[in-house]
This record gives C-alpha cells, structure tokens and sequence, in this order.
C-alpha cells in the first residue's frame, strides 16, 4: 500500500529532476558570481583565489543536488501533510512547477485539487552569507477544489 508521500514522489518525479537543475544552475551562477567579485576585488591574491574555486564545497554539483533534493522532499511532504485523506489516484497533474502546477487527486474524503508554484527568492544584505546575495526557495500550495 503507497503512502501519499510515495503516490506524490512518483506523480512529481519529473517536476523534482527539472527543479534540481535549475538548482543546481543557479548555484553555480550565485557562486561564480561571488568569486568573481572576490578576484575583482582582490587581485594581488589571483592565484590563491583561483586555486580556492577549485576546492570550494560551496559549489560542487553533488551537494547542489542534495540541497535541491532535500528542498523538493520537504514540499513533497508537506503537500502529503495538506492531503488529509488517503490518496487512491492522481487524476492529473497540468502546467509546469514554475510557473504554477494543478495537482488533481481521488481520495478517500473525495476529489482536491493543488495549485503549486515555485518562488525563488533572494536574500541580499549583511544577514545573508559573506553580506552577498543568497537565494532559496518556497512551494505555495493552496486546495482549489
């Protein structure tokens, strides 16, 4: 017996595989970004910095990934916690994550419907890492029908 955690994952999983490349895209972008602020800023140091980027944890695609895995897991059960029945089916999933998704499910209270988009936001400021621009994401579900 699947779990709606489990129905959802299947139903989403090419949702999920398109939100961790932009993820990881955008990570890598954010993180060139900052060296080449810092290289710019510092240029008697060139080589130590280059030799930095090289090594840095900050952007590697294997914990971009996870991040974005993570991220995506998180919404996945919170949309399972939102759906208070049992799901028996997805009726129909339409549109795309990033722009807003319907989400169709049977379950055992009836028939709901999700609309879900992804927002991407940036944090920019002293608060955020190394005062430079951070950025995250949110998944606002709301029940239609």
């Amino acid at each position: 017996m699947n779990t709606n955690i489990e129905i959802l994952t299947e139903t989403l999983t090419e949702a999920r595989a398109s939100f961790i490349q932009h993820y990881v895209e955008q990570a890598f972008i954010q993180w060139t970004e900052k060296k080449a602020e810092d290289v710019a800023k510092f240029t008697a140091r060139n080589q130590t910095l280059l030799a930095q980027c090289a090594s840095d944890r900050r952007w590697h695609p294997r914990v971009a990934e996870e991040s974005a895995a993570l991220e995506f897991d998180s919404y996945v059960a919170k949309l399972a916690a939102k759906i208070e029945s049992k799901i028996q089916s997805v009726v129909s999933l339409t549109g795309g994550l990033w722009n807003g998704s319907i989400l169709t499910v049977d379950t055992d209270s009836g028939r709901q419907s999700w609309d879900t988009s992804c927002k991407h936001n940036y944090r920019y400021g002293r608060n955020s890492r190394n005062g430079h621009c951070t950025h995250y994401y949110q998944f606002p579900t709301k029940r239609i029908a």
